[in-house]
């Protein structure tokens, strides 16, 4: 199975570098949201920087359901039909899943710079705790799109249906991540913790559960 994901990443990755579907389009519509923020947004206020946490995990959001729902449409959309070739289906998941971990990994690289700078807000003085919440919700987020994904590739409406999927199921996780991130700008950075340990549970149970239910969704 290691194998056959390895091989689907490899091919992926290497349709990305060559076509640049998935990530540019998600990336220049992120710079774009946080450049909206600048526009709506006075930085000299001091109400923005207890706003910020919730602009950066809206803007990386809803950037990468852009990346995220294209992942699966690479399959529907070819010749191969590669949800028709005889591989394990659980290699299948395990490669998009980390696909989709490293674009969003790769969206939050650039958009996090960009929104410090446009909305004049420092990142919080726990740069570690701060990276390990961002990798957390990630994670979480590209197993939760990578679930929603498979099941909405298989419908012709799946640009629109994957949002209505996706969000609900995510709030739960964009909840714990912005509180996490908004702990620490607050006087007790340390009141994270308990916030970092649900959105781990939140990534457990988003890549468990599909990947148990993996095939049915592809088959659905």
């Amino acid at each position: 199975m290691i194998r056959s994901a390895g091989w689907i990443l490899w091919k992926d990755i290497t349709l990305e570098l060559r076509g640049r579907e998935l990530l540019l389009p998600a990336g220049v519509f992120g710079l774009v949201i946080a450049m909206l923020y600048g526009f709506a947004f006075d930085p000299s206020k001091s109400g923005l920087h207890g706003m910020f946490p919730g602009l950066l995990w809206l803007g990386i959001f809803f950037a990468s359901f852009l990346a995220v729902g294209r992942a699966f449409s690479i399959e529907a959309d070819s010749a191969q039909q590669l949800l028709l070739a005889p591989i394990d289906r659980g290699a299948l998941f395990v490669a998009k899943l980390a696909l989709n971990v490293l674009l969003t990994l790769v969206l939050a690289a650039v958009m996090t710079p960009a929104f410090t700078v446009l909305l004049q807000t420092a990142l919080p003085a726990e740069v570690g705790t701060f990276l390990v919440i961002e990798a957390l919700g990630l994670v979480g987020f590209a197993a939760a799109g990578t679930a929603m994904g498979a099941l909405a590739a298989q419908t012709r409406l799946r640009e629109l249906l994957l949002p209505v999927l996706l969000l609900p199921f995510t709030s739960p996780l964009l909840l714990g991540v912005v509180s996490a991130t908004s702990a620490l700008y607050g006087p007790t950075p340390a009141a994270a913790s308990s916030w970092i340990g649900l959105i781990a549970i939140f990534d457990v149970i988003f890549i468990v559960v599909p990947a148990l239910l993996f095939e049915f969704l592809t088959e659905v």
